[in-house]
């Protein structure tokens, strides 16, 4: 990226990954970051779900966002929970 080719107000490009011939640039905007987040959140609480119920992984999404939708909480905060969950379970010993 030429200096020419930056937004007003910015001197260097942001970081970026080369994936072959697309360039994945760092998110510039807070909610992009915390969109990212979430959406990790997400896949590693479907993976869980996955692993613990052979859910297929339409279904493992779709059972967050519908307990999201039911209790009115962000689809974020039930893969916390999930991933909350699989620490517990981790922790707890076997009889």
């Amino acid at each position: 990226m030429f200096r020419s080719e930056l937004p007003p107000g910015r001197t260097t490009a942001p970081p970026a990954i080369g994936f072959g011939s697309t360039v994945v640039t760092a998110p510039d905007h807070p909610d992009e970051v915390r969109r990212l987040e979430s959406r990790a959140l997400v896949q590693r609480a479907k993976g869980l779900l996955m692993a613990w119920d052979g859910l297929a992984e339409p279904d493992a999404f779709r059972r967050i966002q519908r307990t999201s939708m039911n209790t009115r909480i962000p689809m974020a905060t039930i893969a916390r929970a999930v991933l909350l969950t699989a620490e517990v379970r981790r922790q707890t010993p076997s009889r």
